[in-house]
């Protein structure tokens, strides 16, 4: 069976839609349609059912999407293991909030360290894909994941995860607000303000367990949504009256804006941001437990 035939009938089952799926592998609509028709061919069966808006699968094509998964992920792992077998590079695919400072000086101190140990460590870092991020690296489109425990799914007892570090959370809020005079603050103090949502590929994870720590506090938070495409951009942000801005300290020295002399950075009691790196463990690729390894002795 044609591992190429097996990616594009993935891609397919990912969009649900020839014109997309087509787009993103790249190949013409028409040649999509007739790799399928092929694969069903082959395989004796009926893997879609059509028609002119989306595509859904058959039975059998829910059956063939599973196993095609694991097929290719264990193709692709086997080819990364035979490129390593001279034990002298690894190569990593990895996704989630890699823009933070803290993770990239551990990677890069990890990476150094396996370079000094004669490993060639290759990273090819990736923006999150619109898929449950657990997919990501089940389906094998990724070897590592870093995210808040929030984030990802925690129903998976294949994946693995290490603990890389927990940044305190810093309510930046105006000079002139009541609530500014206290420190700490706790998160329950902010239930009655806005908060800010910075809204992008880079600050929608973090968004997301700033959330979860309002709803553990007993309330849903009010927001205001601010796009921006990095956060190099925030110097254009400005806090009305009972808007607070909640950010992790890691991630200050990155956000010019903060210079303004109408706000205040005040610290937050038992509000702590931890970013893990997530991992298929059963099986554990070689390339990701080389890695895991330099960045447990930097960890200790």
């Amino acid at each position: 069976m044609d591992i190429a035939l097996m990616r594009e009938f993935l891609e397919l089952v990912h969009y649900s839609n020839f014109t997309e799926a087509a787009r993103s592998i790249p190949i013409s609509q028409s040649t999509l349609s007739k790799h399928v028709q092929h694969l069903e061919r082959e395989l004796g069966c009926v893997l879609i059912e059509r028609d002119k808006q989306r595509v859904s699968l058959t039975p059998q094509g829910r059956i063939v999407a599973e196993h095609a998964a694991a097929i290719v992920s264990n193709f692709d792992r086997m080819k990364r293991e035979l490129k390593r077998d001279d034990g002298v590079r690894i190569e990593l695919r990895i996704g989630g909030v890699f823009q933070d400072r803290e993770v990239m000086r551990l990677f890069s101190q990890a990476k150094a360290d396996l370079e000094r140990r004669g490993i060639e460590c290759l990273f090819d870092f990736r923006p999150n894909a619109p898929m449950p991020h657990s997919h990501e690296l089940i389906e094998g489109h990724l070897d590592l994941l870093v995210l808040p425990p929030a984030v990802i799914e925690a129903n998976h007892l294949v994946l693995g995860h290490r603990l890389l570090y927990s940044s305190p959370f810093v309510a930046c809020l105006r000079k002139d607000d009541p609530a500014s005079s206290r420190a700490p603050i706790g998160m329950a103090d902010l239930r009655r303000m806005t908060f800010i949502r910075l809204v992008g590929n880079h600050f929608n994870d973090s968004w997301n367990y700033i959330e979860a720590l309002c709803l553990a506090n007993g309330f849903q938070p009010a927001t205001r949504e601010c796009f921006f495409n990095s956060p190099h951009e925030l110097s254009m942000l400005r806090l009305d009256h009972n808007e607070v801005f909640v950010v992790c300290q890691s991630s200050l020295q990155d956000m010019i804006f903060l210079t303004d002399p109408n706000l205040v950075q005040t610290p937050m009691e038992n509000a702590l941001f931890p970013i893990s790196c997530y991992f298929v463990e059963q099986p554990l690729a070689k390339n990701v437990e080389v890695f895991l390894e330099a960045l447990e002795n930097l960890l200790k």
